[in-house]
């Protein structure tokens, strides 16, 4: 009994424990990924601080959509990743720091299983299957990602994908339509290039695959015309809050193609990492780290490795199909391995004028095919074990396959193991001790602000990588880079989201340019040193002395071997909330640049396009009476009219009320929300709803919950028709 389990269920409980195995160390202890990046760590300043916003949320049952602790806040609901089913189900049920292993490993395991029954679909044995499903979940593609969250696990679901793509184009029901679409639209919600790339390959195949059989495309041209619009609808949720984003970002739609073709290059040389990841260098140890993107790269992009001996096989299938030439999808996808690989090259493919034509040039870095060229490999690789198979006897291609297995776990292994470095989540998600002594409700109430301070960090980085380093990027962690304070309620002004607005764009740079790095301390200019005090920036932390100017006080210093981090005190901040008696009407956002330098900002606020009123000088409290994320209700006493300037992002779907009536926001000192008050005791209310995230929402559901109910009325009436006969 047991012998006849292990001969039917042996790949599935080898892919579990291989799996496991690899990820047992996130667990004891509960520990998480921490993979240094340029200028941060991907991974603890934006992928985990969105989760955990998340995972906080649900277990509230809410959902979270706006952040008022990040870049003078911004809507969360627009990053990626934040409607994948499987992660919702898991932040909700479980704890954050038991969480996120689980994503990893849930996520490890949902891309070894799919392939492995996609390639079982290809009528592959159960060793050939295990072989392709394992070079690829331990392909650079997957084990490269682990600090970006979203693209792994984007790419975990390619598999799954393409099973249900091919099912659909081999037998187009409503069944097949369904879970293709599904998955597909799980895809776009979390990393829409991925989808965007995948069909962009897998659409020729399916072309090739209908021709075969039938010698016409106009079925396959509804299926896919369909197709597109159920992905569309399902992935609602996201496409409108994402098209207002775009609406009120610096960025088009569309990226110029040069632009594409020239930031993150992938050169020929780069190929050769097929053979050794680590042949042109590695981000670990700092050989292949560098600022000078244009010329050299980033390592994680520019990485495809299956393991040595699924290349030799894949070799051996591709020399055997060419000169075969048999009439099976194989034949089509070595056809797509070869055009991922050119168009990968980016500028130095035939094909980069591709790059100019939509969806194509609506995305950077061309080298993410490299990801499906990895995937199409391990589906050959198997292939051509599946074909060897045949012409050796059963128990001597056992004892092959076994060898073949092991050398390959043990050549993954010996590459990838010590590769992703690993810290207890405890260590890592915790106050910095620069901050130590700053009272945690000036944190909550107040903002931070790092000042160039991710130039230290990219020194380390670009020189020695984070192999023996981990010790430094802890210490570095005091420079509290956005978005690493939302796990600890910090305000910073700073933020990392998918697309910043026009307004946030200007305010950092107003402030970015304004400041002078020099050798040996950090200046403002003095005209901008009023900008802290509007932007209600109480603490400052720099690498080097700041010029305080009777401006600053300094707070704290540590030091740790060469680095230094410094803590300082803005004398002269105002708070969040502030009430003002004068304005300047401001009418077009360029003006702002000449109004900040000859304006008071702690006596007049710069309104645009204000009611024509003359105010008086006037005196005024406010009283906070109630704050959340999303709402904030104040009590405004005042002896004259005043304008109430509440320093958080002006951004569509936001209301106000005053005493329970509707009254307009202005937007005010560029990014800031402001109404204009009668003199008096007034209750002011702001609050937060996102018309265009609501409507997809509610489109998106009814697209997910009306074919399940269909299908679920179908069956039903199938069994009623037969109890009643």
């Amino acid at each position: 009994m047991l012998k006849k389990f292990l001969e039917k269920y042996w790949p599935i409980l080898l892919i579990t424990a291989i799996i496991f195995a690899f990820h047992y160390r996130l667990f004891f202890p509960l520990s998480i990924f921490v993979n240094p990046d340029f200028g941060r760590t991907d991974i603890l300043h934006i992928e985990l601080p969105q989760k955990y916003l998340l995972s906080t949320a649900l277990k509230n049952f809410q959902f979270p959509l706006w952040e008022t602790q990040a870049g003078q806040g911004y809507p969360t609901y627009t990053n990626p990743g934040n409607f994948l089913i499987p992660d919702l189900i898991i932040l909700f049920l479980l704890p954050f720091n038991v969480a996120i292993p689980v994503i990893y490993l849930s996520a490890f395991l949902l891309c070894t299983f799919s392939m492995y029954f996609l390639l079982k679909k290809f009528k592959l044995g159960n060793l050939p299957a295990t072989f392709g499903a394992i070079s690829f979940t331990f392909s650079a593609a997957l084990i490269l990602r682990v600090q970006h969250l979203a693209v792994l696990e984007a790419i975990a679901f390619i598999p799954l994908f393409f099973y249900f793509y091919l099912n659909l184009i081999e037998k187009p029901n409503l069944k097949n339509f369904f879970f293709a679409s599904v998955i597909a639209s799980q895809i776009f919600v979390t990393f829409p290039q991925i989808l965007i790339y995948g069909l962009s390959l897998f659409v020729p195949i399916s072309i090739g695959i209908y021709w075969q059989k039938t010698k016409s495309l106009l079925g396959l041209t509804k299926i896919l015309i369909l197709f597109a619009l159920y992905v569309s609808i399902l992935s609602a949720i996201t496409i409108l809050p994402w098209y207002e984003t775009i609406k009120y970002s610096n960025r088009a739609a569309t990226i110029n193609s040069q632009e594409i073709l020239t930031k993150f290059p992938l050169y020929p040389k780069n190929l050769l990492s097929f053979l050794n990841p680590f042949i042109n260098g590695k981000a670990s140890n700092g050989t292949y780290n560098s600022t000078d993107w244009a010329n050299k790269g980033v390592y994680w992009e520019n990485t495809a490795y299956i393991g040595l001996i699924p290349l030799i096989f894949l070799l051996i299938g591709a020399i055997y199909l060419i000169y075969k030439r048999p009439k099976n999808l194989f034949v089509l996808l070595l056809f797509a391995l070869v055009f991922s690989l050119l168009l990968a090259l980016g500028r130095n493919s035939p094909l980069h004028v591709l790059y100019s034509i939509p969806p194509l040039n609506a995305f950077r870095i061309p080298s993410r095919y490299l990801i499906f060229a990895q995937f199409f490999a391990a589906i050959l690789c198997a292939y051509s074990l599946n074909q060897l198979q045949k012409f050796i006897p059963k128990q001597k291609f056992q004892i092959i396959g076994s060898i073949i297995l092991f050398v390959l776990i043990i050549d993954f292994y010996f590459y990838w193991w010590h590769y992703n470095p690993i810290g207890k989540t405890s260590e890592w998600i915790k106050t910095p001790e620069i901050l130590d002594a700053v009272p945690k409700s000036d944190l909550e109430n107040y903002r931070t602000y790092s000042v160039a301070t991710g130039k230290t960090w990219n020194e380390v980085f670009t020189t020695k990588g984070w192999e023996n380093q981990l010790d430094v990027y802890k210490f570095l962690l005091n420079a509290t880079e956005p978005n690493s304070n939302l796990f600890l309620n910090i305000n910073h002004f700073s933020s990392y989201q998918l697309l910043p607005t026009r307004r946030q764009a200007l305010q950092q740079t107003l402030l970015f340019t304004n400041i002078n790095n020099n050798q040996d301390n950090v200046e403002f200019e003095k005209s901008a040193q009023k900008l802290p005090d509007a932007f209600s920036i109480k603490y400052l932390i720099t690498t080097q002395q700041l010029e305080t100017n009777n401006h600053f006080k300094k707070l704290n210093e540590i030091k740790k071997e060469n680095y230094t981090f410094f803590l300082y005190e803005n004398l002269n901040v105002m708070p969040i909330l502030n009430l003002f008696y004068d304005f300047k009407k401001v009418e077009s956002i360029p003006d702002y640049t000449k109004l900040l330098e000859e304006t008071d900002l702690k006596s007049t606020a710069l309104i645009e396009n204000p009611p024509d009123i003359k105010l008086s000088q006037g005196k005024g409290k406010i009283l906070i009476m109630e704050k959340t994320k999303n709402y904030l209700k104040t009590k405004v006493d005042s002896n004259n009219p005043a304008i109430l300037v509440y320093s958080d992002s002006i951004y569509p779907g936001w209301k106000a009320k005053i005493d329970g009536r509707p009254t307009k926001i202005y937007a005010a000192n560029i990014n800031s929300k402001s109404v204009f008050v009668d003199g008096g005791n007034h209750i002011v209310e702001f609050f937060y709803f996102p018309k265009l995230f609501y409507i997809g929402v509610t489109i998106s559901l009814l697209g997910l919950v009306f074919p399940i109910f269909w299908f679920l009325a179908k069956k039903y009436k199938s069994k009623f028709i037969r109890v009643g006969n």
